[in-house]
């Protein structure tokens, strides 16, 4: 799986194929720093994911909710248990 960053946007790619698209608003300014993921089809266009995120070099730590609009971590670890479906990776530059 692969993702790509350009401006206000990314893609998700499976094998070369793309999967998904989302937009996203960055706020800095917060601690931790937040990110809002939209979805560009299907039923959650227009709700928000919330999110954090955090640059370390060529990493990029993000963890969302996949609970529309109602939770943003406070922490990238995992809650036990995880009723809020929170997602965490670590993205890694390539290119």
């Amino acid at each position: 799986m692969t993702f790509e960053f350009k401006g206000d946007a990314s893609r998700r790619f499976e094998n070369g194929v793309p999967q998904e698209s989302l937009s996203y608003k960055l706020d800095s300014g917060k601690k931790p720093k937040q990110i809002d993921l939209f979805s560009a089809k299907g039923r959650k266009t227009g709700k928000p994911l919330l999110g954090i995120y955090h640059l370390e070099g060529n990493r990029l730590h993000l963890s969302w909710s996949k609970i529309d609009g109602k939770y943003r971590p406070q922490e990238f670890m995992l809650e036990k248990p995880n009723k809020t479906r929170q997602i965490s990776l670590v993205l890694e530059r390539v290119k």
